[in-house]
């Protein structure tokens, strides 16, 4: 089973401090819900060798309706060129 936990600033705890203590506690894993938020963490991801689970939203109503227009491959390579282990996109 892969574990990641979730990570955020609202509380004003710096980013990379959050992700440094999460990887000397052994965590491997940080999920990330956005491509945006993901690519201000992917330094910190890196030098603490954290893996990402990925998130993408996608409208499962206009999925059902065209699920060739869903997959947003575009956002998804976007993942892939942060140089991290990629462990899923959900």
């Amino acid at each position: 089973m892969k574990m990641g936990a979730w990570f955020y600033t609202a509380d004003g705890a710096p980013l990379e401090e959050q992700l440094a203590l999460a990887a000397q506690k052994g965590l491997k894993s940080a999920r990330i819900y956005s491509i945006g938020y993901a690519e201000q963490a992917a330094p910190a991801l890196r030098q603490f060798n954290l893996s990402l689970l990925a998130g993408m939203h996608i409208n499962t109503q206009e999925l059902l309706r065209d699920w060739h227009s869903k997959p947003r491959l575009a956002e998804l390579a976007k993942y892939h060129a942060l140089g991290i282990s990629l462990e899923s996109v959900r």
